[in-house]
């Protein structure tokens, strides 16, 4: 509930943000991740209540398409062009890896390597474009591809005791 709630409170200044300047394309992404984030959220939330299938996929991909959305706005940020189809292969692969977890039926900790592996590579993509960028984005130790970067090596960290946990069966 409280990541919904900052999530609500930070998607709604980044609209009001965006709708009083000029709309930039790059500003809109981080406005749509923004919201995307938020919903995927307002979906983990739900999953008690949601078809088993349903509450397994949904707020993962949404999170995916946050993700990407994100990549979006920190290459666009930097100057480079989007690379749609990169962005698109890898959240059907991401979708098409779910469904293969799903239909196997177990709670498997390769699941969350999946995911941290996924989640992981957008947030050093996003570093390393801002990396490529203004120096304000990159420069500052509080900088958006420092955080983006921490982000990265948190999946990092998750994936790697994910693997451990799994080939030690804890």
């Amino acid at each position: 509930l409280t990541n919904i709630v900052i999530g609500v409170i930070l998607a709604a200044l980044a609209t009001h943000y965006w709708r009083q300047q000029p709309r930039s394309a790059v500003f809109r992404c981080w406005v749509l991740a923004a919201w995307i984030m938020t919903l995927a959220d307002i979906l983990f939330a739900l999953r008690p209540i949601l078809p088993h299938a349903l509450g397994r996929l949904l707020p993962t991909v949404c999170v995916t398409i946050g993700h990407a959305v994100l990549y979006f706005g920190a290459r666009q940020t930097a100057g480079l062009k989007p690379r749609w189809r990169l962005a698109y292969t890898v959240i059907a692969l991401h979708a098409a890896g779910l469904v293969v977890f799903l239909l196997a039926g177990s709670g498997s900790q390769y699941r969350m390597v999946f995911n941290g592996v996924i989640w992981g590579a957008f947030s050093i993509g996003s570093a390393y474009c801002l990396r490529r960028g203004a120096p304000q984005f990159w420069q500052p130790s509080v900088a958006p591809a420092t955080a983006f970067l921490v982000h990265g090596a948190f999946h990092g960290l998750r994936v790697l005791l994910a693997i451990l946990f799994a080939a030690n069966h804890w």
